[in-house]
């Protein structure tokens, strides 16, 4: 349980940042970015709770840091192009997204390093 509820409060936290980050505090609904967090967070828990020793430790410390990444590239993302990053610009458009714009993300992680930090605090 305690496993869920870090997941799930980090991941509710750095949905938070990342929304006022990008979108300000412009209205929307909170409901979906829940129901996935808490789909997420259970996944998370679940495989997490089914290892022991240090596969356990090691497992928890991916998941969360793979999380904060996420966030992370959604937020540069979101600097650079204007728009939240969706999973078919990933698959099919984004082949040399980092060859092409390598210096629109640099300044974009400049202008974002706050929140970005903000957003590193659950990993803290």
């Amino acid at each position: 349980m305690i496993i869920w509820l870090f997941f799930a409060v980090s991941l509710i936290y750095m949905e938070l940042v990342y929304h006022v980050g990008c979108f300000g505090l412009s209205g929307g609904s909170v409901f979906l970015p829940i129901a996935l967090i808490a789909v997420f967070a259970s996944v998370q828990a679940v495989t997490v709770s089914l290892l022991r020793g240090k596969v356990q430790t090691i497992l928890f410390w991916c998941f969360s840091i793979g999380n904060c990444v996420v966030f992370w590239v959604q937020t540069i993302y979101f600097t650079v192009f204007k728009q939240p990053l969706q999973i078919r610009t990933m698959l099919f458009g984004g082949e040399d997204a980092l060859t092409s714009y390598w210096k629109e993300i640099l300044v974009a992680m400049g202008k974002a390093s706050p929140w970005l930090l903000l957003m590193t605090l659950p990993c803290v």
